[in-house]
């Protein structure tokens, strides 16, 4: 540190004129830097905290449209299997085509396991 003088300031050493002016520029600079630096810090943030709030959103649409075609798939999966049911293709059966019921007898299971080729 330099001298107190009397009115209570310190002495600071004078630098050439050339050298202070370079001295003032390189600070301005390294201070602008140093804020262009934090700016580009803070707006990256802001960017990823909105981002993250974006997708979020689009999260919640999504899972909602996977309720929804949950919901639609259970209804077709009850569709197919009340479409698939014996009795209603009995139902069918009789009333549209024409058939009746087999009788004890009538069925007659035959064997068609295939021959075996000798060579």
């Amino acid at each position: 540190m330099g001298r107190i003088l009397q009115g209570g300031y310190y002495k600071t050493p004078t630098l050439p004129p050339k050298k202070r002016a370079r001295f003032k520029i390189k600070g301005f600079f390294l201070y602008l830097g140093q804020a262009l630096l934090i700016l580009s810090l803070v707006f990256f943030y802001l960017w990823q905290r909105l981002r993250i709030k974006e997708l979020g959103y689009e999260l919640g649409k999504r899972e909602q449209e996977r309720r929804i075609l949950m919901g639609r798939n259970q209804e077709l999966e009850i569709e197919a299997s009340r479409l698939r049911s014996l009795k209603r293709i009995e139902e069918i059966a009789c009333s549209r085509l024409g058939l009746e019921p087999s009788k004890e007898g009538e069925i007659i299971l035959l064997d068609i396991t295939p021959l075996k080729v000798e060579k």
